[in-house]
């Protein structure tokens, strides 16, 4: 049993029609039973002279609803999807354990019959049917006088097709009245049926009420002859995924989504399907290939075919390694060991850096820096590794030679236009200063000269507005080869007095 909180009063009211009594009603045959007359409407004689009432009605919030169909058209219908549980609702105190009521899918005929509620059934009582949604359905109620289960005697035997309907001259009247109030489901509603004689009131969820005239003393509605309740022991599943997101993934690692959410009500879920990787408790599995958008479609389906589905659009960027950036390897000279820091550091597109360490080598990073202090004329390798967040990482290596030189010296010789001109001696002045380097690479390397005590090693630089500073000859010893590289820096434009 379930979803129904309360009833009061006499009966429900579903379907309602201005009705008339009948002084004698004729039976016709059911399945080859016997032919009836009924001559009199049974041992209780009730509502003999003919009468009017105004019809049942059904109120919600003093709303009065409308019936599937009026009270003289034809009514068939469809149920609703799942498990369809019928509660017998209310019964009329005077005809109790007298009404057998069921459903019938032989459309036309009403031969093909399923029995719900027998006369001994009582006020509160429910049972389930499993009709198709698909299959069309009437309803029939049987009102059984004499309580042998056949239909004979003063029998009435109703059908939702009125013409149908057996043991009654009334076969234009809708004896059912079926009202669909599934809108109204887990809002706590009261439903009221109201007739000319009592009223009948209950608070629970539905997908329809039927209200049934029994026939007892003719089509007169008079009384809340019988009320059922029809309720769908299923409902939909639902399903609601997290928003649409951006994520960072590692290269070929599996990533989950999480914040997906399955609801069944009669936790009859079959299949849950997922359009990109695995759905488990809460959460979709799926290992990316390449940099894009994946569409998540989470669609659960139950026992009964209904489904529900959801969508997520995962943006994936793959994580790219970072890229590390050290010193170009060469030759430090210095007078005396001191610290160098060169950079060495990381880039990384990701953001997601972890660090940078020397794996071999001497020195340290500090501040994205490589330093360290030599010995003395030394030659270092050095590797830094630099690692992010998904274990990707790059590596490189540098070599520096240090070199003591305490006793060294450049000499850099200008050759810009202003060079061609002569000096207020009259002399070239390229050719001068060349002979003034020559002079100076003498004593350098003259180990006995008393202004440069000791063999300096000489590096000779030229330069001009355009070129810039240029390397002519790079530290040496060799006196020749410093005078070669002298005499080889070209002169500029005008580079003698008669040229200018």
């Amino acid at each position: 049993m379930r979803k129904i909180t309360s009833f009061s009063g006499a009966m429900i009211l579903i379907l309602a029609l201005c009705g008339f009594v009948y002084a004698a009603d004729t039976g016709s045959e059911n399945d080859g039973a016997p032919f009836y007359t009924k001559d009199y409407d049974g041992p209780h004689n009730m509502n003999e002279t003919p009468m009017t009432y105004f019809e049942p009605f059904l109120t919600v919030d003093n709303d009065t609803l409308t019936p599937l169909a009026d009270n003289i058209s034809d009514l068939t219908l469809f149920l609703c999807q799942g498990d369809q549980e019928w509660t017998l609702l209310k019964e009329y105190t005077g005809w109790q354990d007298v009404n057998r009521f069921g459903i019938y899918s032989d459309i036309g005929v009403g031969n093909n019959r399923t029995l719900i509620f027998s006369g001994g059934h009582g006020e509160g009582f429910f049972t389930f049917t499993a009709v198709d949604p698909s299959t069309e359905i009437g309803l029939w109620l049987h009102n059984d006088t004499n309580n042998d289960s056949i239909y004979n005697g003063d029998d009435s035997f109703l059908f939702s097709e009125t013409t149908l309907s057996k043991g009654t001259l009334a076969q234009e009247h809708q004896w059912f009245m079926v009202y669909d109030v599934s809108a109204y489901i887990g809002m706590g509603k009261t439903f009221t049926f109201e007739c000319p004689t009592e009223n009948f009131s209950v608070t629970g969820d539905f997908h329809y009420l039927v209200y049934i005239d029994d026939n007892h003393t003719s089509s007169n509605f008079d009384h809340n002859d019988m009320i059922l309740g029809v309720y769908c022991a299923n409902t939909p599943p639902e399903v609601t995924c997290p928003g649409d997101m951006d994520m960072l993934v590692c290269s070929q690692d599996q990533v989950e989504v999480a914040g997906f959410d399955i609801f069944d009500a009669e936790d009859n879920i079959e299949t849950i399907e997922c359009s990109v990787g695995t759905y488990a408790d809460g959460s979709v599995f799926f290992t990316p290939t390449v940099s894009g958008d994946y569409e998540i479609v989470l669609t659960v389906t139950d026992a009964f075919g209904q489904s529900a589905s959801c969508t997520t659009m995962v943006t994936v960027e793959m994580n790219s390694p970072p890229t590390c950036i050290v010193p170009e390897s060469g030759v430090i000279v210095q007078c005396t060991p001191t610290e160098v820091c060169l950079p060495a550091f990381a880039e990384d597109v990701d953001g997601n850096l972890i660090g940078c360490e020397i794996v071999s080598g001497p020195g340290q990073l500090v501040d994205g820096n490589w330093c360290y202090t030599p010995s003395g004329d030394e030659s270092v390798d050095v590797t830094m590794v630099c690692t992010d967040e998904c274990e990707e990482f790059c590596e490189v290596s540098f070599s520096i030679e240090f070199v003591m030189q305490p006793n060294w010296a450049v000499l850099t010789m200008d050759r810009t236009g202003s060079m061609s001109l002569t000096n207020a001696f009259g002399e070239s002045r390229i050719l001068r200063a060349k002979d003034l380097a020559h002079t100076e690479i003498d004593k350098l390397v003259d180990m006995n000269d008393t202004d440069y005590p000791g063999v300096f090693e000489v590096a000779i630089y030229y330069f001009n507005s355009s070129e810039g500073v240029i390397l002519a000859q790079d530290f040496t010893s060799d006196a020749q080869t410093l005078h070669d590289a002298i005499d080889a820096i070209p002169g500029p434009r005008h580079d003698t007095p008669l040229a200018a």
